[in-house]
Formats: structure tokens, sequence, C-alpha cells
């Protein structure tokens, strides 16, 4: 856990230029909102949708649109 926790992979997520989609739930405890938020702002090509799930949850049969919509542009 430890690994987990402490890792700091700041370095590495600012330098990807990857496409990026990122889900996060606003019920989701484990990986906040916050979290999903600060990981959008270090990835410079990411998009971030924020839904009502929580950590199992995070994104249903109705966000399939949003990830079609994003891998079309």
């Amino acid at each position: 856990m430890d690994f987990v926790t402490q890792t700091d992979n700041t370095k590495i997520l600012r330098s990807l230029n990857n496409k990026t989609l990122i889900f996060s739930g606003e019920n989701d405890l484990l990986m906040t909102k916050d979290g999903g938020e600060e990981l959008s702002k270090l990835i410079k090509n990411s998009k971030l949708v924020i839904n009502n799930g929580s950590h199992f949850n995070t994104f249903t049969e109705k966000d399939l649109v949003k990830i079609d919509n994003y891998l079309k542009t």
C-alpha cells in the first residue's frame, strides 16, 4: 500500500501527450472527484467526466455516449 500512496507520478503525468478520458464519480470515496480533477489538470490532453457514480460503478451505460463522442474527436 505504501507504494501506491507514496509514489509521485506528477512528472510522468505532466509529460503525457495521449488523449485521456477520465471518469470520476461524485460519490467515489476511494478515488475522489477532487483526485479526478487533479489528474485531469496534470494530463494536458485530458477530458474529465464527473457523474454520480461511486467506486465500482463510476460510469453507466448512459456514459457510453460520452466515450463514443470523445473517441470521435
